[in-house]
């Protein structure tokens, strides 16, 4: 029931247990979305306002885990570039990969939402910093070409999937699948 996992959301907050809580958030798209056992049961039975109230829930739910996670690896990243700290760098990019996942998820789900540009943008952004360059080019890609009114990501958008690209290469050096030669002669492509 969506109004009874809210509420054991809600709790896992008040306990101030947020990674719970957000992990918590992050299931409801499988519980209660449109691809559930829950919501082919409420549609079997006729039920349009439990279905209306569990997309609400699902909605806010979903974008809400996804920025969370964004924002606690943020600061994990930050703090770990500060401390020159590897473990909490790659804990960084754990949390940045689970903050694309929600985006992802979200987008899938609500792909005309008021704000799917943003949306976009930091499911991009994310992907970069979880080090996943193939996709992050091809989501920045989609957020250079979208066609909106104020498209304030696009100058960044166009240069970070060059950026995706060029880090894709310096791995794949570092990997011995690319000569050396094809990097750009610089002291430090990062």
């Amino acid at each position: 029931n969506p109004e009874v996992h809210e509420q054991i959301i809600l709790a896992l907050l008040r306990d101030d247990r947020m990674e719970s809580a957000f992990a918590e958030r992050g299931k409801l798209n499988e519980y209660y979305g449109p691809k559930s056992a829950w919501y082919a049961y409420q549609q079997k039975a006729g039920n349009a306002e439990a279905i209306r109230y569990s997309d609400n829930l699902v909605k806010d739910n979903l974008i809400q885990s996804a920025t969370w996670y964004h924002a606690e690896a943020q600061k994990l990243r930050n703090e770990a570039e500060v401390r020159d700290d590897q473990e909490m760098a790659a804990q960084a990019r754990d949390r940045y990969a689970f903050a694309a996942k929600g985006y992802e998820d979200f987008l899938s789900r609500y792909p005309n939402d008021k704000d799917s540009y943003q949306w976009n943008f930091y499911f991009a952004e994310c992907l970069y910093y979880s080090e996943q360059y193939v996709p992050a080019h091809e989501q920045y890609r989609v957020v250079r070409e979208m066609d909106v009114k104020n498209n304030e990501y696009q100058e960044v958008a166009a240069y970070n999937a060059v950026k995706s690209m060029e880090l894709l290469m310096v791995d794949k050096v570092g990997r011995g699948e690319l000569p050396g030669k094809v990097l750009p002669q610089t002291e430090d492509v990062r």
